[in-house]
């Protein structure tokens, strides 16, 4: 059977041998502010999947992050999400919008603490290839919008050439506005997600960010654990790498 796969927002859904998949986690914003003015952008491009981390899902992230105090900063960031089915029109695109504020110190000289209240928005539309008849494809469409909330704390060691963070976003996520039509198993999708449409995530990560003071090198392996419904039809791993800026220049550790 053809493989159908497309995808909801920072979501996935699709097929993977015409089995649908709801969400997949995309790339934790970790800049690790040292002090009001200090200023990180990070671009950063992965692919996840609900199998393994290399392929499926192309994913692209813009994220911001300014130190507005001495122990206070705030973040921005953008999720942009697209995938295309081989030899069909079958499709998916998604975005979210998502802002933080947060809480960081440092330990010492090395090791640093910080802590978000991230919320973000976001929607999709999807177009699914269903069956085909001759040069004919049958498809079915599903779109809505969601909402995700919840805190992303932080630790990490630091120094001017090399960091390690380990952080770990609890966040609740909400489905709403779901339209269309899609039947999986015997059950009408959209009234699944309408009547099923909260579910609470735990999604640890580890960063790596290499290189110089002022520019760096970031890699990102992260997973999603389903509290609410371990067999929720969701991505689990997500895999990033980027270019991190830091536009003050810190004071030296």
């Amino acid at each position: 059977m053809k493989k159908c796969i497309t995808i909801t927002l920072f979501i996935l859904v699709g097929f993977s041998a015409c089995s649908p998949i709801y969400y997949s986690p995309n790339t934790q914003n970790v800049p690790m502010i040292s002090t009001r003015g200090d200023m990180n952008l990070t671009l950063v491009a992965g692919s996840s999947n609900v199998n393994d981390i290399y392929n499926s899902i192309s994913i692209i992230d813009l994220q911001s992050a300014y130190g507005i105090t001495s122990h206070l900063s705030i973040q921005v960031n953008g999720g942009f999400f697209s995938n295309k089915e081989e030899n069909s029109d079958a499709s998916g695109t998604g975005r979210i919008f998502e802002t933080g504020l947060g809480y960081f110190s440092k330990i010492n000289n090395n090791f640093m603490l910080e802590c978000y209240g991230v919320i973000g928005f976001g929607n999709f539309n999807n177009k699914i290839e269903i069956s085909k008849i001759g040069s004919n494809s049958i498809y079915h469409k599903i779109s809505g919008s969601l909402k995700r909330f919840g805190i992303q704390p932080v630790f990490a060691f630091k120094t001017n050439s090399f960091t390690a963070a380990i952080s770990s976003r609890i966040v609740r996520l909400d489905y709403k506005n779901i339209e269309g039509y899609l039947l999986y198993d015997g059950a009408d999708q959209v009234g699944l997600l309408n009547n099923n449409n909260s579910y609470y995530l735990f999604e640890p990560a580890l960063s790596l960010k290499f290189g110089w003071e002022m520019i760096k090198f970031q890699l990102q392996y992260g997973r999603s654990f389903n509290l609410t419904n371990p067999d929720f039809r969701q991505g689990k791993d997500i895999i990033s790498l980027g270019l991190n800026i830091n536009l003050k220049k810190q004071n030296p550790l």
